[in-house]
């Protein structure tokens, strides 16, 4: 099970890293079709039909009334955090590196080890995402990318840990 999973993660991390010389033009099509206002909206629609999933799901387990609460305050503070960004671009980092750090945490397990290893594991795969987008001639790398990234990650291995731990 381990062993296709990495495979997954490979997969995905081939695709964020294929993807990032055509995503500017995909991302130009969208704001000129679409409209930065209209986009915008359309992704926070995105994200609050994820928190409400999350939330749906995590009803489904038996938790106790105090950590759903927390968790409930965490959703709606990174949901409002993420609508706060400016560029839709950049709140689909939060969604493609939380994806990320689910499946690594999946890979690895649930031991403080392994979540340290997770985290480095996300900081590495944020600065070559980085690194590459500094090469390439139509993208910039950005240090408040690679934060984006990382916390998108580390918000998703959270999530994660909550649920595995329910």
């Amino acid at each position: 099970m381990k062993k296709s999973i990495w495979i997954i993660i490979a997969i995905y991390i081939f695709l964020i890293y294929s993807t990032l010389s055509v995503t500017p033009l995909i991302w130009n099509f969208l704001y000129t079709f679409l409209e930065q206002k209209f986009l915008s909206i359309v992704v926070n629609i995105i994200f609050i039909i994820i928190t409400l999933l999350i939330i749906y799901f995590l009803t489904k387990k038996k938790k106790s009334k105090i950590c759903f609460f927390f968790l409930l305050i965490f959703l709606f503070l990174i949901l409002f955090l993420i609508t706060r960004i400016e560029k839709p671009a950049e709140r689909i980092h939060f969604l493609e590196y939380g994806i990320l750090g689910v499946l690594i945490f999946k890979a690895t397990g649930e031991k403080v080890k392994q979540n340290i290893f997770v985290i480095i594991l996300l900081v590495i795969i944020a600065v070559i995402d980085e690194l590459i987008q500094y090469m390439l001639p139509n993208r910039v790398g950005d240090i408040r990318d690679v934060v984006m990234n990382i916390t998108g990650g580390i918000i998703g291995l959270c999530l994660e840990k909550f649920w595995y731990q329910s």
